[in-house]
């Protein structure tokens, strides 16, 4: 999304909407997986791209008329 496509979405939500948004970015979960360190200990490693990827796709499949929502 350029600058002028997010500034354009930015514009038709209101104050009490881009703050709800904020806060359901806030309190994702972080996603991830399992991996090894460098001692071979089993470590959890989040994953920024994963976490993001999810909350993409919460707002992209919302459906308010969905009964499973």
């Amino acid at each position: 999304m350029d600058r002028e496509a997010k500034t354009k979405l930015m514009d038709s939500l209101t104050p009490e909407q881009r703050q709800g948004i904020a806060e359901i970015i806030r309190s994702a979960d972080p996603e991830g997986y399992y991996g090894q360190d460098d001692e071979g200990n089993s470590v959890w490693r989040e994953s920024v791209s994963a976490t993001l990827n999810n909350l993409a796709s919460d707002f992209e499949s919302y459906d308010p008329e969905s009964a499973i929502n």
